[in-house]
């Protein structure tokens, strides 16, 4: 794969893109490409870091969960203890 060093202009912040990066209009080339070849990772590491992501974003959507369940059941909660009115 080819990649090059571009700057995006508004906020002038450096990244490395290839040749779609180039297309857009918000960021200019700042070097030449240059091949890399990428070596790929064992497929039992790259799986048990990606199941372990997983697991969070499982437990964060529990905690998400419990914390609006939470919510509703304290508004439920007042919603009840109003008085009825006259």
């Amino acid at each position: 794969m080819k990649f090059a060093m571009f700057k995006y202009v508004k906020y002038g912040i450096e990244t490395v893109g290839n040749e779609e990066l180039e297309k857009s209009s918000k960021y200019v080339r700042l070097t030449e490409y240059v091949e890399v070849e990428f070596i790929p990772l064992d497929y039992k590491s790259v799986t048990t870091q990606e199941v372990a992501i997983l697991e969070g974003a499982k437990k964060e959507l529990k905690k998400e969960y419990h914390n609006k369940k939470s919510d509703i059941e304290r508004k439920i909660g007042e919603l009840l203890a109003l008085p009825e009115p006259e």
